[in-house]
């Protein structure tokens, strides 16, 4: 028997080549697809980059200024550390310096109408203070040594005071003296309060 064709209305080949074509048509699609989905990528990348960068660089100048502010505040600190260094200078030297005035002020509040002071020795290192002078009463020189220790007068300053000698000048009609007195320990210094007036 003879076999039968069928009969073929569209040619094989051109029916292959469609088939290709359809098949080349879909890979074309799945291509543009995924060279569209790479540039939605790589845009997404780039914008991820750039984003970043942005931050970075604002990152960085925030370092930037917080370095510059960092700075300021240790000169500050430089200066205070500075002034607290001066600070303590001076109080030591201020507070170890003795103030010889007070004692002049203290002698003057004590010194009756008529007592008159020829001579006053004091030193930096000894608490003692000698006094010289001359006067016509015996009486007045009792109540100046009396108020040497009167604590609203010169006591304030002074815990002790006693003549050293006294001497009788006929020619003058004067009782010349020599009296020492004992300073408060740290009497001649002043504080804060005192310096700043």
């Amino acid at each position: 028997m003879v076999e039968r064709r069928e009969i073929e209305l569209i040619p094989r080949e051109l029916e292959e080549a469609r088939k290709q074509e359809k098949l080349l048509g879909t890979a074309r699609l799945v291509g543009f697809g995924f060279l569209a989905l790479s540039i939605l990528v790589i845009f997404l990348i780039l914008s991820i980059v750039g984003a970043q960068t942005v931050m970075i660089n604002n990152l960085r100048r925030q370092v930037g200024e917080k370095g510059a502010r960092i700075g300021e505040l240790s000169t500050v600190e430089e200066k205070v550390v500075g002034l607290s260094n001066k600070n303590i200078a001076l109080t030591q030297i201020f507070g170890a310096r003795s103030y010889h005035s007070i004692l002049l002020q203290a002698l003057k509040k004590s010194i009756p109408a008529g007592i008159r002071l020829n001579g006053l020795s004091a030193s930096k290192t000894e608490a003692t203070v000698g006094i010289s002078g001359e006067t016509q009463s015996y009486t007045e020189l009792a109540t100046f040594l009396k108020n040497l220790v009167d604590p609203e007068k010169g006591g304030s300053l002074f815990t002790q005071a006693g003549l050293t000698s006294v001497s009788f000048d006929p020619t003058k009609g004067m009782a010349q003296f020599v009296a020492e007195v004992v300073i408060i320990e740290g009497g001649l210094k002043k504080g804060w309060e005192e310096l700043l007036k």
